[in-house]
């Protein structure tokens, strides 16, 4: 008998002597009663339930009935702990398990590891109630493993049904390394074995090989990675985030698993992938080998979706910016797009990177470029990169006057105010400043002339127009509130606000709303170019600059 249930039937007869305590044969009072073991720890209160569970069902014979209100989920870990010291008889042990069937909480795996226990415990009992309820064989299989893994293999010999064998193996718990070392012979003469369960059998084995058998091992799983993965990604990312190291053989594995990825399937994927090795993958370049792999065998933008690796990366703020600026000065244009991405994610404005210090003249010269060609916010582009205005070079200043213009067209003051407060002012910013200033004197004059304005010209229009829009918003929001009911809701509750912003408290004082507000600089040209003007930006942005150069 396990201690720990040995224990807690002293404690029930010591409560029940007293006075406190009575053995009854109904769910309820169990259930209403089991602040009694409030001093047990919170691990040891299940056994509360695997003693109720045992003297009801006895007192039952077997038949026991939960209600919709009861704890199904505690009274069904009570069985699992119990199963295995019953010493039910294969007909008491079906009843038992009958009495949970049909029951709406997922309980099925606590079900089926009482029957494994069952199993692991009696082995001709367990053979018998496979016959009775063959829908539980494959966790019997298990147990018999457990209980007597010789025996298990002649009775059963694993050859004449492989994919049971391992899908029961993997869920053994106590076997014998001489046992584990046999299965593995066993599984591996099966060269024709490849499936799931076989990925799912390898992995499961593994850390309890050595020696030879553990660098076959190793070798079957990458072999099986080498062709369409899809069937491995679930138990290889389930094995993945179990593991505290990631050496060699697990990056070789995670590569191979993202190059056999299918375009159809490949977000799921990699997102599974992320939130399986983020937690315990630190070396920089094991990352770097990681997001190669997915630019070359997918798309850049892809790395993108490696959020939690991403953010592991960026803890070696070093390399991670490495990492960033090869992708931003990169030739290929959507590589370039990622670069900025992650500059603009990752606030890389905040880090100690110094352009004029840290690269060398071309690469200046394209750093500018990427950073200004798709008109990025300019508190998070600018600061870096202005003070290359200032460069001895003339190659370097020259590039950044020619950028810089198309993009204060759309920036206007913004980049004016960063020049202010990086208090940078030589003559390449005078002429800015003198281009900035006639150009906003043009645009107040352009403003200025009603005639060229749609809500004098086209006064009837523009009015409609904006009414059209209102209305969509107005339905748009009324879509989106539709059956939805936020987080919000059940934190807060809905208050009558009064002209001018405020409300009365439960105590009848009046309230006013706080305010929180935040301001992006947004592009003033961006809704002025027409479709022609758009791709050509578009294609503009995705350009090759080897095949621009020649250098192809």
């Amino acid at each position: 008998m396990p201690k720990e249930l040995v224990r807690m039937v002293n404690f029930l007869n010591e409560k029940a002597s007293a006075g406190e305590f009575e053995f009854s044969d109904s769910v309820s009072y169990w259930e209403n009663n089991k602040h009694i073991i409030e001093s047990f720890s919170y691990d040891s209160r299940g056994w509360y339930f695997a003693v109720a569970f045992a003297y009801i069902t006895y007192m039952k014979d077997g038949n026991i009935i939960f209600d919709e209100t009861d704890n199904i989920r505690k009274w069904a870990t009570g069985f699992r702990l119990v199963a295995g010291a019953s010493g039910w008889d294969p007909e008491f042990m079906k009843l038992n398990i009958l009495s949970f069937e049909d029951k709406t909480e997922n309980i099925g795996h606590l079900v089926d590891i009482a029957v494994q226990k069952y199993a692991s415990s009696y082995y001709d009992n367990a053979v018998v109630l496979m016959s009775l309820l063959p829908q539980y064989k494959l966790s019997c299989f298990a147990g018999l493993m457990e209980n007597d893994f010789n025996r298990y293999c002649v009775d059963y010999p694993p050859e004449c049904n492989m994919e049971e064998f391992a899908i029961a193996f993997v869920r053994t718990n106590q076997l014998t390394n001489d046992d584990i070392n046999t299965a593995f012979d066993i599984t591996i003469s099966h060269t024709s074995f490849i499936s799931s369960t076989a990925m799912s059998f390898f992995l499961y084995t593994i850390d309890r090989l050595a020696g030879q058998r553990r660098e076959t091992c190793e070798q079957k799983i990458l072999e099986l990675l080498q062709g369409d993965v899809s069937l491995y990604v679930n138990p290889l990312c389930h094995w993945l985030f179990f593991q505290q190291k990631i050496g060699l053989f697990i990056e070789k594995c995670v590569i191979l698993l993202i190059k056999g990825l299918k375009s159809e399937n490949k977000e799921a994927a990699l997102k599974c992938i992320d939130d399986s090795i983020c937690i315990h993958l630190k070396d920089s370049n094991s990352l770097i080998n990681i997001f190669i792999t997915i630019a070359e065998s997918l798309t850049p933008m892809d790395i993108l979706t490696m959020k939690g690796c991403l953010s592991s990366f960026q803890k070696n703020s070093d390399d991670f910016l490495k990492f960033a600026l090869s992708f931003i000065i990169h030739p290929k244009g959507i590589y370039r797009v990622v670069g900025r991405r992650l500059w603009d994610d990752y606030h890389l404005e905040f880090s100690e990177f110094n352009p004029q210090k840290d690269l060398d003249e071309i690469p200046q010269c394209l750093f500018i470029i990427s950073m200004l060609q798709d008109y990025g916010n300019p508190e998070t582009r600018l600061p870096k990169l202005l003070p290359l205005i200032e460069s001895d070079s003339t190659r370097v200043c020259n590039v950044i006057m020619n950028r810089l213009v198309p993009y204060l067209d759309d920036y206007m003051g913004h980049v004016i105010k960063v020049f202010d407060k990086l208090n940078i002012n030589n003559e390449h910013v005078i002429k800015i400043r003198k281009y900035y200033d006639k150009r906003a004197d043009a645009i107040e004059k352009r403003k200025s002339l009603k005639e060229l304005s749609p809500k004098y010209s086209y006064m009837v229009e523009y009015q409609e127009a904006i009414n059209t829009q209102k209305t969509h918003w107005q339905q748009e929001m009324k879509e989106a509130e539709k059956n939805h009911k936020g987080f919000l809701d059940g934190l807060m509750k809905n208050v009558l606000l009064a002209r001018g912003g405020g409300w009365m408290d439960d105590n009848g004082n009046v309230q006013h709303l706080g305010c929180i507000q935040i301001s992006v600089p947004s592009r003033q040209l961006v809704q002025s170019m027409t479709p022609m003007e758009q791709n050509e930006w578009i294609n503009e942005l995705l350009k090759d600059w080897n095949e621009t150069a020649g250098n192809n």
